[in-house]
């Protein structure tokens, strides 16, 4: 009786009302969700019941996996995570809550029902996921925007405001997961500027919560527009539209960043492609990868000297 009021309570403490695992990593998310349905299992056998509450918020976890999950499966790596594919656990989260909408993400599409809907916002979390489809469509397009609204802990990054792009059957701009857990790596992998986001004078960000000011989606544009004060004195608000596949439009991100504060600072925007040849523009302000086959990227700017 003991053991299981502890374990109880920490369905409370570490899930957060929308699903997500305090220390907003799918990884940690994932093994949590794991252990939290072996004891909820266990308990039933042992003559406990867990109460409804219990059961519902551990739904709600498999929820925001879904939300998470790209269009070929597999999961977004923010913080201390690694790859790996989330179908076999949506598929357990479909059977054991009778879920239609998990079952057709688990299963690509071969079985269940497809979601109402595409965009989805993780409000407690601060994750904004903006996307085409569900399933491992060759045109699906995928971008999450970490707006993390609190300080998840050590296995959390300073990556504040980051994207992570997955499109046409890859992820073009990654986020760099756990890579090391101990050693000088670890460090380099971590810090601020692994990540695609924004930095002031080469410096990590503090653990500052993110500010949502909009998150919005629509037939042809998804919009989310956040802010954090990432440095002293400095703030960087970053307004992401994706601008939907339609006939005669191709699809496309626009970024912009606005960094307020005083005094005189040197502001670096950070974007991490996947491994391969880049093509580099100084004077038009752009990178373009160069895979065989592709998909590739080009980001191009839009400050002086960009055509």
């Amino acid at each position: 009786e003991t053991a299981w009021t502890r374990i109880a309570a920490e369905m409370d403490r570490q899930v957060l009302p929308d699903g997500s695992q305090v220390e907003l990593t799918t990884g940690y998310h994932v093994g949590v969700l794991s252990m939290f349905q072996a004891c909820g299992d266990l308990a039933k056998e042992a003559g406990f019941a867990p109460s409804d509450a219990y059961w519902q918020r551990l739904e709600k976890m498999y929820d925001y996996s879904a939300c998470l999950t790209k269009p070929d499966g597999s999961q977004p790596m923010p913080g201390d995570s690694w790859p790996g594919s989330l179908r076999n656990l949506l598929v357990a989260g479909a059977k054991r809550y009778n879920r239609p909408d998990l079952l057709f993400i688990g299963t690509n599409g071969r079985e269940g029902e497809r979601p109402g809907y595409l965009d989805t916002a993780q409000r407690d979390a601060g994750y904004y996921v903006m996307r085409t489809g569900w399933t491992d469509d060759p045109q699906a397009i995928w971008v999450l925007c970490d707006v993390a609204h609190r300080w998840g802990g050590g296995h959390q990054h300073p990556d504040a405001l980051q994207l992570d792009l997955f499109a046409y059957g890859a992820t073009l701009l990654p986020d760099t997961g756990s890579y090391l857990y101990y050693g000088p790596g670890r460090a380099a992998a971590s810090r601020t500027a692994a990540h695609n986001t924004v930095t002031i004078d080469g410096n990590n960000q503090n653990t500052s919560p993110c500010r949502l000011h909009s998150f919005a989606s629509g037939r042809l544009l998804s919009f989310c527009d956040g802010e954090q004060s990432g440095s002293p004195g400095i703030t960087n608000r970053r307004q992401v539209v994706l601008v939907r596949p339609a006939p005669g439009v191709i699809p496309y991100l626009l970024v912009v960043d606005r960094v307020r504060g005083e005094g005189r600072h040197a502001a670096d925007q950070w974007f991490h492609f996947r491994p391969g040849p880049l093509a580099v523009e100084p004077a038009r302000l752009a990178a373009r990868t160069q895979a065989t086959p592709g998909p590739n990227l080009l980001v191009q700017g839009l400050g002086a000297g960009a055509t």
